[in-house]
């Protein structure tokens, strides 16, 4: 059923982070440390290392990062640029207006008649 109101509900609370901001701002204000759940653990091998499962949020902001950081892709500049946007906000965009003439605005009316939206075969 369509929202008429004109108010809006579901979504985001206001104040509320988009979900991949919040796991930028942690990784990045973490000092590179990443806390993995311990459901997320697979196995632990016999060597120390771990398997583990990301989340999508989290294994997306690693690939940003990791575009960012490598410096050797196209891309690079992009991924910096989409990090700020999260983290600071897109700066607002200005626009400037040179009205040099104003004129009444013109009517265009057709005759039904001779226009119609179908066409006749």
């Amino acid at each position: 059923m369509a929202n008429n109101t004109g108010k809006k509900f579901g979504g985001r609370e206001k104040g509320t982070p988009n979900l991949l901001t919040k796991e930028l701002r942690n990784l990045l204000l973490g000092d590179g440390e990443i806390e993995i759940k311990a459901k997320n653990v697979i196995h632990i091998n016999k060597d120390g290392s771990v398997t583990v499962k990301i989340p999508t949020s989290e294994s997306l902001v690693l690939k940003l990062l990791h575009i960012a950081s490598s410096g050797k892709n196209t891309n690079t500049l992009k991924a910096i640029q989409m990090i700020f946007d999260r983290l600071d906000g897109r700066p607002r965009q200005t626009m400037d207006f040179d009205v040099t003439e104003i004129r009444p605005m013109e009517t265009i009316r057709r005759d039904p008649k001779t226009y119609s939206s179908v066409s006749k075969k």
